[in-house]
């Protein structure tokens, strides 16, 4: 039950007048409290600046931002404490990130480093100019005051940059075109000219990289220069990988894989050499029609002479094969002569690189700041990139920016503004509640038996090449993920080619198609009971507070008055958004197919609608909603879609599995009708045309 204290001290507008944002300061303005999480006034600023030409509600807004995510952390802090010291060690790692952007986001980019002070003068000075802004209040618009406080302080410039460019043209859109590329202009020169003055004020080197040696690489990465592993294989092969498997077992062998291959293989290439295929090359096309065999990697991986694979599908046609491994070939040191001219090609192009993490890239008066392994290791976590010759000085040209940038900011004390501590607070928020979700996911037990019964049934979700141990964790995640989605949305791809396979073949594209939507909902879902649960206490009369829509009852309800009002597309959306955030339970996903069903059977959306009753029945066959669904999909298929053959097994299937149906009279004439060919149709109408 969700607690609420209101204590309206001042209104949110009158609050922007008195207090403003002071740029330096050590005060913020408390907001709400959501159990024991403070959120300030400071954050709502930076959430209207981030979401500036947003059209959702406000409120709606600061729930989802904000308030929904501080009852989740709340929690979070309950359940894993150690949540608090996990976020102070990241802290540590992106404190120069933030620091970089509140330095270039705010002070460089926003005020083109101007001081809040003399923004703020113009602001009062001139409001005329900020009335047709979103939400004109100073605070929020910064950067708006401060791109007009340049142009009126450079007018001569700015008067010949639009004559030369508007040529004469006097439209009022074309003239803010032009002045926002006045700005930006003069923002793209000012921060390289920041750039360069920072560098040096700070006494940094940099340091070119070292020019690779040939040999020098090949003997740190010898491993790269080995000839191909391989085996002598034999093989068999067939168009039924089920009597392919059925000539094999553990005993095979090598001579009567011999004797299975002369006569049974559909190679006849290789079957008049008892099999024989010869020495293959790991990764590498075989020879006599066979091509690649994607699996057979895997497959051969750790095995020894004599082993027996399973079925094997070829990449090509429909060919399955067996294999037999007679020996294996080792890889062997290719000699520094021999790669020499492919290294300095190598090393020339940038398709070889490598620099050792060591490397000091960059210095402060004889000191490291930044190391080849650290930049490497920023990319990958920062920018989720690998460092390669190609992206080498871009990325480290961005690093190193970030690195002064942020030593700008502490020069100038932006560590101590309103602005990096709402930064802070808001990287806390999604930091807590992002890893809480994974570790409530990882807290969930799944026995070793499921995962593995799941792995052998379905395979890798995602990487369907993966062993058991590669694919572990995508296992884990689709065994985990609710089968109600996943057999409800199969039923819904009869126009997609894949829905001519079975649910098990269909189960992987139809998982990686959807975990994001039932991420994302169950997450709004958790977010929306665990604020319900919150007891909250709001400082600001201003701003009413938003409902949580993600929630059993109130999508019902949303749904249910959505049909009412004729809008049944949102409807439907409601409905959806209930099966994604509540997968698991049968009954609301039950309730929301079949009520879907209707919506698109009342709107003669009749493709939708057979596919939905079908959904209904087959996932849910012992609900009372089953026996109308397969009654409805049976008319629906004879009178809407003229699939009388489809039409006629629905409805025996009907007479079989419910003998005493009251519906039982109505197919009873269906199936006449449609083994009649119409017949019974036909007479009815002439029947009523007699009579009338």
């Amino acid at each position: 039950m969700k607690l609420r204290f209101a204590f309206f001290t001042v209104s949110l507008l009158n609050l922007f007048a008195l207090t403003g944002c002071n740029s330096v300061g050590d005060k913020d303005t408390i907001l709400a409290r959501i159990d024991k999480e403070v959120v300030y006034r400071e954050d709502l600023v930076l959430l209207m600046k981030n979401s500036i030409s947003s059209k959702e509600p406000l409120n709606k807004r600061l729930y989802e931002n904000v308030y929904a995510k501080e009852a989740v952390v709340s929690k979070a802090l309950t359940q894993f404490p150690e949540l608090n010291k996990e976020w102070e060690e990241f802290l540590g790692l992106i404190e120069p990130k933030l620091l970089a952007s509140v330095y270039q986001r705010f002070y460089l980019n926003e005020r083109l480093t101007y001081s809040e002070p003399e923004l703020r003068h113009f602001y009062d000075e001139h409001r005329s100019l900020f009335e047709e802004a979103p939400l004109p209040d100073f605070s929020v618009i910064q950067g708006i005051v401060a791109c007009e406080y340049y142009m009126s302080h450079s007018k001569e410039a700015l008067n010949a940059y639009l004559k030369e460019h508007l040529m004469g043209s006097t439209s009022r859109e074309d003239s803010i075109t032009w002045k926002t590329k006045f700005v930006e202009l003069h923002r793209s020169e000012l921060k390289e000219q920041i750039a360069r003055n920072l560098a040096s004020d700070l006494h940094v080197t940099f340091h070119e990289l070292p020019k690779p040696e040939p040999k020098a690489f090949y003997e740190k990465h010898m491993d790269m220069f080995m000839t191909a592993p391989g085996y002598e294989l034999y093989h068999v092969q067939g168009t039924d990988s089920v009597a392919l498997a059925a000539l094999f077992n553990e005993t095979t062998d090598l001579e009567n894989f011999k004797k299975i291959a002369s006569t049974k293989s559909a190679n006849k290439a290789t079957a008049k050499e008892g099999g024989f295929v010869g020495y293959v090359k790991d990764g590498f096309a075989m020879p006599y029609g066979i091509g690649m065999v994607s699996g057979l990697s895997a497959a051969l991986n750790g095995k020894d002479a004599g082993f027996v694979s399973p079925v094997i599908k070829g990449d090509v046609g429909n060919a399955y094969h067996v294999f037999y491994l007679s020996s294996l070939v080792q890889p062997k040191q290719k000699t520094f002569d021999r790669v020499e001219a492919s290294i300095k090609q190598g090393l020339a192009s940038g398709e070889f690189f490598d620099v050792d993490s060591s490397y000091v890239l960059l210095s402060e008066n004889g000191e490291t700041l930044l190391t080849e392994g650290e930049l490497k290791r920023i990319c990958k976590r920062d920018f989720m990139a690998e460092v390669n010759a190609s992206n080498h000085q871009r990325l480290f040209s961005m690093v190193v920016e970030r690195l002064l940038f942020s030593k700008a900011a502490l020069n100038l004390k932006l560590d101590k503004t309103w602005e990096y501590r709402a930064l802070v607070r808001a990287a806390r928020r999604n930091f807590i509640f992002d890893n809480y979700f994974f570790k409530k996911r990882q807290n969930v037990e799944v026995s070793e038996d499921s995962l593995k019964a799941f792995y052998e049934r379905y395979g890798s979700p995602v990487h369907q090449e993966y062993s058991f141990e590669q694919g572990r964790s995508e296992v884990r995640a689709a065994a985990m993920f609710p089968m109600n989605i996943l057999r409800h949305e199969y039923f819904l791809s009869k126009k997609s080619s894949y829905f001519k396979l079975d649910f098990k073949q269909t189960l992987p594209v139809l998982f990686r198609q959807n975990w994001r939507m039932q991420s994302d909902m169950s997450e709004a879902r958790f977010a929306a009971e665990s604020y319900q649960s919150a007891v909250l206490h709001f400082y600001d009369s201003s701003i009413q507070e938003w409902e949580p829509t993600i929630l059993a009852d109130r999508l019902v309800a949303n749904a249910d008055s959505l049909r009412k009002e004729g809008l049944n597309d949102e409807a439907l959306e409601a409905y959806r958004n209930l099966i994604f955030a509540y997968g698991e339970n049968d009954s609301l996903v039950k309730l929301a197919i079949y009520e879907s069903a209707q919506i698109y059977n009342e709107t003669g959306r009749f493709e939708e609608a057979e596919a939905e009753y079908q959904a209904c029945y087959e996932i849910f066959p012992d609900s009372p909603e089953a026996e109308k669904s397969l009654f409805s999909r049976g008319f629906i298929l004879s009178e809407n879609l003229n699939k009388n053959d489809e039409a006629l097994q629905v409805l025996k299937t009907f007479q079989q599995k419910y003998p005493n149906s009251e519906l039982k009279e109505s197919v009873d004439w269906l199936v006449q009708n449609i083994e009649s060919d119409g017949k019974l149709a036909d007479d009815l109408l002439k029947k009523i045309s007699a009579e009338e």
